[in-house]
């Protein structure tokens, strides 16, 4: 077990619904819709298609999620302001749709 994976499913009690290859999702956070883990190399390969980061793009050390009534709409948006999306309205093999994007820091 990952240290990651003991901190928040053991030490925390958070309960996990897991997905296979490391991805792990909860529901039942207090305050939050989502709460989610995953491996860089997952996120790599859901955003890439291979499970290395790309070099030119700094590593994430967090991510947070805002659902919005209208994805596409909301992509346009981001995309008009300036911020270039990793993913733009894809949709996860649980049915979610998602846009990516990273802050500018």
């Amino acid at each position: 077990m990952s240290s990651t994976r003991k901190l928040y499913a053991e030490d925390l009690e958070i309960k996990f619904n897991e997905y296979g290859r490391g991805y792990m999702h909860a529901q039942n956070v207090e305050g939050s819709k989502g709460f989610a883990i995953w491996p860089l190399s997952l996120s790599a390969e859901d955003c890439f298609g291979t499970k290395i980061w790309s070099l030119d793009i700094p590593k994430p050390q967090v991510w947070l999620e805002f659902e919005v009534e209208d994805i596409k709409k909301a992509s346009e948006e981001m995309k008009r302001k300036g911020y270039k999306l990793l993913l733009d309205s894809f949709e996860e093999p649980y049915d979610q749709i998602v846009s990516r994007f990273l802050s500018p820091e």
